[in-house]
């Protein structure tokens, strides 16, 4: 698995544009991709067609906000990487449809 970030500080370079056409462009060549948009405006998931009200820091403290809670009520764990139940996610608007690379 190999990790690329497309960053800096300046506004108007071009990141998004970078990342989301070497994305495709490693999909097209048949590799699975995750393209993770952590910029508060979400031009990536307005790219990809992708309505939502909340962006990535609102699934990070929901996911912070979930687990805290299971510690505190002492509810066994089987790791970090567990899913929390839907139902739950739905009232914070976090679940439903992932875009996906084929």
């Amino acid at each position: 698995m190999r990790s690329f970030a497309v960053m800096t500080m300046k506004g108007g370079t071009g990141k998004t544009t970078t990342a989301v056409n070497v994305a495709h462009g490693l999909s097209l060549s048949g590799r699975r991709v995750l393209l993770v948009d952590c910029d508060p405006q979400r031009n990536v998931a307005v790219t990809f067609g992708v309505e939502t009200e909340r962006g990535l820091a609102q699934l990070l403290l929901f996911t912070a906000v979930y687990w805290s809670m299971q510690a505190l009520a002492g509810a066994p764990s089987s790791g970090m990487f567990q899913k929390p139940p839907c139902s739950s996610a739905a009232r914070m608007n976090s679940c439903g449809p992932v875009a996906r690379s084929p």
